[in-house]
């Protein structure tokens, strides 16, 4: 495995970070995506050898870095809980519901043909344009909406397999 992709990997954390903190509405201060950005490194970091050979680093590093920043956001929604003076019912915290249907399609795009999920991504991950993908990737632009609609066909698929949708 390159170590300059890996480099390259742990310099993105906190753009990622930031990205989803950004369309969870924002539960996390700069601080706190600082604090998550440290475990994150160290967790990929003590991980990295358990990643298969031919695994997508990319998917990959976003998993794990979806998976911190929920933990981190249950951590300040459990700290919030217990600083509350009153005892009402609290009602259920929809952005965590947001953040685990979330997990299910990332786990549901691993099943996805890679052209097709790496497709997927750069559309709904990266905000990035059909035009822009085919330029990235240097191919049609035909080609790209192909690879998006199959897999998005692949991943209704496999959500509906595991109960997800």
């Amino acid at each position: 495995m390159a170590e300059a992709e890996i480099e390259r990997r742990l310099q993105l954390l906190g753009r990622m970070l930031g990205g989803l903190n950004r369309r969870m509405g924002g539960p996390l201060s700069a601080a706190d995506l600082e604090d998550v950005a440290q475990e994150t490194a160290t967790v990929a970091i003590r991980k990295i050898r358990e990643l298969p050979a031919g695994a997508p680093l990319a998917a990959w590093f976003y998993r794990i870095c979806s998976f911190e920043f929920r933990n981190a956001v249950r951590r300040k929604r459990r700290t919030e809980v217990t600083s509350l003076d009153n005892h009402e019912p609290l009602h259920q915290d929809q952005t965590l519901a947001h953040l685990e249907q979330r997990e299910s399609v990332l786990h549901a795009l691993e099943q996805v043909r890679p052209d097709d999920a790496t497709t997927i991504r750069m559309h709904h991950l990266d905000g990035l344009t059909f035009v822009e993908i085919a330029e990235r990737l240097r191919t049609s632009v035909n080609t790209v909406k192909g690879r998006y609609y199959r897999g998005a066909e692949q991943l209704r698929g496999h959500l509906r397999r595991e109960g997800g949708a």
